[in-house]
Protein backbone atom coordinates (compact mmCIF):
# COMPACT_ATOMS: atom_id res chain seq x y z
CA UNK A 1 0.00 0.00 0.00
CA UNK A 2 1.10 3.65 -0.62
CA UNK A 3 2.82 5.88 1.68
CA UNK A 4 3.49 9.23 2.28
CA UNK A 5 6.57 10.49 4.06
CA UNK A 6 6.82 14.03 5.86
CA UNK A 7 10.26 15.00 6.48
CA UNK A 8 11.32 18.24 8.98
CA UNK A 9 14.10 19.79 7.68
CA UNK A 10 17.86 19.30 9.16
CA UNK A 11 19.44 21.69 12.32
CA UNK A 12 19.78 24.58 10.47
CA UNK A 13 22.91 26.85 11.54
CA UNK A 14 20.72 29.69 13.36
CA UNK A 15 21.69 32.98 12.42
CA UNK A 16 19.38 35.43 14.86
CA UNK A 17 20.34 38.03 12.30
CA UNK A 18 18.83 36.44 9.59
CA UNK A 19 15.26 35.58 8.66
CA UNK A 20 14.79 31.90 9.44
CA UNK A 21 13.95 31.16 6.14
CA UNK A 22 17.33 32.17 5.05
CA UNK A 23 18.94 29.62 7.19
CA UNK A 24 20.67 26.89 5.69
CA UNK A 25 21.79 23.58 7.47
CA UNK A 26 24.36 22.81 10.29
CA UNK A 27 27.00 20.80 9.65
CA UNK A 28 25.16 18.14 12.34
CA UNK A 29 22.54 18.69 10.48
CA UNK A 30 23.81 17.47 6.72
CA UNK A 31 25.57 14.22 9.12
CA UNK A 32 21.56 13.90 10.25
CA UNK A 33 19.92 14.35 7.07
CA UNK A 34 22.53 11.67 5.63
CA UNK A 35 21.97 9.28 8.07
CA UNK A 36 17.84 9.99 7.73
CA UNK A 37 18.44 9.30 3.88
CA UNK A 38 20.05 5.70 4.25
CA UNK A 39 17.36 5.05 7.04
CA UNK A 40 14.35 5.59 4.08
CA UNK A 41 15.73 3.99 1.82
CA UNK A 42 13.60 0.98 2.59
CA UNK A 43 10.58 3.23 1.33
CA UNK A 44 11.19 2.64 -2.34
CA UNK A 45 10.35 6.52 -2.65
CA UNK A 46 9.55 7.60 -6.12
CA UNK A 47 9.52 11.23 -5.81
CA UNK A 48 10.68 13.69 -3.08
CA UNK A 49 8.75 17.16 -2.90
CA UNK A 50 10.90 20.13 -0.83
CA UNK A 51 10.28 23.49 0.45
CA UNK A 52 12.45 25.95 -1.26
CA UNK A 53 13.83 27.10 1.99
CA UNK A 54 17.35 26.38 2.62
CA UNK A 55 17.26 24.24 5.09
CA UNK A 56 14.51 21.93 3.80
CA UNK A 57 16.25 21.89 0.09
CA UNK A 58 19.60 20.91 1.59
CA UNK A 59 18.19 18.24 3.84
CA UNK A 60 15.97 16.93 0.72
CA UNK A 61 19.02 16.80 -1.70
CA UNK A 62 20.99 15.05 0.91
CA UNK A 63 18.16 11.95 1.30
CA UNK A 64 17.81 12.27 -2.56
CA UNK A 65 21.19 11.32 -3.23
CA UNK A 66 21.14 8.22 -0.84
CA UNK A 67 17.44 7.94 -2.72
CA UNK A 68 19.06 8.29 -6.00
CA UNK A 69 16.05 10.66 -6.68
CA UNK A 70 15.84 14.48 -8.08
CA UNK A 71 14.29 16.73 -6.04
CA UNK A 72 11.13 18.71 -6.78
CA UNK A 73 10.39 21.94 -5.15
CA UNK A 74 7.12 23.20 -4.27
CA UNK A 75 6.84 26.68 -2.55
CA UNK A 76 3.54 25.24 -0.65
CA UNK A 77 5.73 23.64 1.57
CA UNK A 78 7.79 25.93 2.99
CA UNK A 79 7.09 27.15 6.56
CA UNK A 80 4.32 29.04 8.68
CA UNK A 81 5.02 33.12 7.29
CA UNK A 82 6.38 34.30 10.07
CA UNK A 83 9.13 36.82 8.44
CA UNK A 84 7.64 40.22 10.27
CA UNK A 85 8.20 38.32 13.67
CA UNK A 86 12.19 38.40 14.16
CA UNK A 87 14.35 35.93 16.28
CA UNK A 88 12.54 35.27 19.83
CA UNK A 89 13.74 33.59 22.72
CA UNK A 90 12.25 30.14 23.09
CA UNK A 91 9.46 31.04 25.41
CA UNK A 92 8.09 33.50 23.58
CA UNK A 93 8.35 31.87 20.29
CA UNK A 94 6.81 28.88 21.33
CA UNK A 95 3.79 31.27 23.06
CA UNK A 96 3.50 32.15 19.40
CA UNK A 97 3.33 28.89 17.92
CA UNK A 98 1.03 27.96 21.01
CA UNK A 99 -1.54 30.88 20.13
CA UNK A 100 -1.16 29.21 15.92
CA UNK A 101 -2.80 25.89 17.13
CA UNK A 102 -5.16 27.41 19.19
CA UNK A 103 -6.78 30.18 17.21
CA UNK A 104 -6.16 28.22 13.66
CA UNK A 105 -8.46 30.79 11.38
CA UNK A 106 -6.61 33.93 12.76
CA UNK A 107 -3.55 35.12 11.92
CA UNK A 108 -2.21 35.46 15.19
CA UNK A 109 1.66 34.91 15.19
CA UNK A 110 3.05 35.55 11.74
CA UNK A 111 1.65 36.20 8.34
CA UNK A 112 -0.94 33.77 8.01
CA UNK A 113 -2.98 31.66 9.89
CA UNK A 114 -2.89 27.59 10.90
CA UNK A 115 -5.94 27.19 8.31
CA UNK A 116 -3.76 28.87 5.60
CA UNK A 117 -0.52 26.74 5.99
CA UNK A 118 -2.89 23.55 6.40
CA UNK A 119 -4.70 24.25 2.64
CA UNK A 120 -1.53 24.89 1.16
CA UNK A 121 0.56 21.80 2.25
CA UNK A 122 -2.35 19.56 1.76
CA UNK A 123 -2.79 20.95 -1.83
CA UNK A 124 0.52 19.88 -2.38
CA UNK A 125 0.21 16.58 -1.10
CA UNK A 126 -3.12 16.39 -2.78
CA UNK A 127 -0.98 17.23 -6.07
CA UNK A 128 1.35 14.44 -5.89
CA UNK A 129 -0.43 11.90 -4.80
CA UNK A 130 -2.80 12.53 -8.05
CA UNK A 131 0.57 12.73 -10.19
CA UNK A 132 2.15 9.09 -8.21
CA UNK A 133 1.25 5.81 -8.19
CA UNK A 134 4.29 5.14 -5.53
CA UNK A 135 5.11 6.82 -2.48
CA UNK A 136 6.06 10.27 -2.20
CA UNK A 137 8.34 12.28 0.38
CA UNK A 138 7.56 15.52 1.22
CA UNK A 139 10.38 17.67 2.98
CA UNK A 140 9.12 20.54 4.96
CA UNK A 141 9.12 22.14 8.40
CA UNK A 142 7.75 21.21 12.26
CA UNK A 143 5.20 24.47 12.43
CA UNK A 144 3.93 23.38 8.88
CA UNK A 145 4.12 19.44 9.42
CA UNK A 146 2.42 19.89 12.44
CA UNK A 147 -0.90 21.54 11.84
CA UNK A 148 -0.95 19.25 8.69
CA UNK A 149 -0.39 16.17 11.00
CA UNK A 150 -2.64 17.23 13.36
CA UNK A 151 -5.43 17.99 11.04
CA UNK A 152 -4.75 14.75 9.16
CA UNK A 153 -4.67 12.22 12.07
CA UNK A 154 -6.11 13.83 14.97
CA UNK A 155 -3.40 14.10 17.26
CA UNK A 156 -2.70 16.89 19.63
CA UNK A 157 -0.38 19.75 17.72
CA UNK A 158 1.43 21.17 20.94
CA UNK A 159 2.60 17.76 22.06
CA UNK A 160 3.75 16.62 18.63
CA UNK A 161 5.41 20.09 17.90
CA UNK A 162 7.13 19.43 21.63
CA UNK A 163 8.53 16.13 20.27
CA UNK A 164 9.85 17.13 17.50
CA UNK A 165 13.90 16.06 16.19
CA UNK A 166 15.61 17.88 13.45
CA UNK A 167 15.35 15.91 11.00
CA UNK A 168 12.30 13.79 11.52
CA UNK A 169 10.19 11.62 9.01
CA UNK A 170 6.90 10.39 9.93
CA UNK A 171 5.47 7.75 7.79
CA UNK A 172 1.96 8.31 6.87
CA UNK A 173 -1.17 5.42 5.07
CA UNK A 174 -4.25 5.57 4.63
CA UNK A 175 -4.06 9.12 6.94
CA UNK A 176 -2.66 7.29 10.16
CA UNK A 177 0.88 7.80 11.13
CA UNK A 178 3.10 4.27 11.00
CA UNK A 179 6.67 5.03 11.84
CA UNK A 180 8.76 7.78 12.77
CA UNK A 181 12.11 7.86 12.12
CA UNK A 182 14.91 10.25 13.53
Amino acid sequence: MRKFVLIRHAAPEIRPELSSRHWGPSEEGKLAASALGLRLMRFGLGELVASPEPKALSTANTIGGHLGLPVRVDDRLREHSRSAVGFLSKPNFENGICQIFSHPGEIVFGDESADMVFSRIAGAVADAEASNQGSVGFVTHGTAMTIYLSRVTGMDPMEFWRSLAMPLAVVLQDRSIVESIK
